[in-house]
C-alpha cells in the first residue's frame, strides 16, 4: 500500500469508529426538546388551567349566530363549483379534424415555348430519317424516339414535317423540314 493510502485509512478508520459509537450509544432526543426525568424522582402536580388557555365564554342559547359568509374579494370572479364525482377520461380527446383543403382553380392550359430550332438539313438511310437541327451554337440530330434538351421527344419524322411532343405538358407541335428529296 501506498504512503498515501495508508494515512487516508489512517484518518477515515478513527472517524468511522467514531460515527458508529455515537450512532449505538448517543442520546436520541430531538434538540429543544425536555429530557424526561427518572420514573423515581417525577413528582406529579395538581392540573390547574394554563393562563394561556382561558375557557371560552357561554353563549345564551337564544341569542343568534350569523351565517358564515364566503370570503371574497372585489377584484375577484366567484369560481365554479368543481364535479368532485365527475367521470374523468383517461385518453386524451381526438385532435380537431385537419382543415378544409383549399379549393384549387382550375389551371390554364400551358402554353408551348418557343422552338427555336433551325433545320438544317435531313437525311434518310434504310427508310429511317435523321434531322439535323441547330440553336445558337449548338447542333443536334433528331431520330425517331430521341428526346431533346429534356423538353421534346421526336414521335414522327415524315417529310415535309417532323412531329415533336413537349414532354411537360403533353402537347403536339409539327416543325416543316421541307419536302423529302
Amino acid at each position: 500500500m501506498s504512503a498515501a493510502k495508508r494515512r487516508r485509512w489512517a484518518l477515515l478508520l478513527p472517524l468511522l469508529g467514531g460515527a458508529t459509537w455515537l450512532a449505538l450509544f448517543a442520546d436520541k432526543t430531538p434538540a429543544g426538546a425536555a429530557k424526561p426525568a427518572p420514573a423515581a424522582a417525577v413528582a406529579r402536580a395538581p392540573v390547574s388551567p394554563s393562563p394561556a388557555r382561558a375557557p371560552l365564554p357561554r353563549r345564551d342559547a337564544a341569542e343568534p349566530v350569523e351565517a358564515l359568509r364566503p370570503r371574497v374579494t372585489p377584484d375577484t370572479p366567484p369560481r365554479p363549483a368543481a364535479d368532485l364525482f365527475a367521470i374523468a377520461a383517461w385518453r386524451l380527446p381526438p385532435p380537431p379534424p385537419p382543415p378544409p383543403a383549399p379549393v384549387e382553380q382550375p389551371k390554364a392550359a400551358p402554353t408551348l415555348p418557343a422552338l427555336n430550332f433551325k433545320v438544317l438539313g435531313k437525311k434518310e438511310e434504310n427508310n429511317l430519317w435523321e434531322v439535323y437541327l441547330g440553336r445558337d451554337d449548338l447542333s443536334f440530330i433528331a431520330r425517331v424516339g430521341d428526346t431533346l434538351e429534356g423538353l421534346w421527344r421526336v414521335e414522327q419524322i415524315e417529310p415535309p414535317l417532323m412531329t415533336l411532343t413537349h414532354v411537360p405538358s403533353g402537347q403536339t407541335l409539327k416543325l416543316p423540314i421541307g419536302d423529302g428529296r
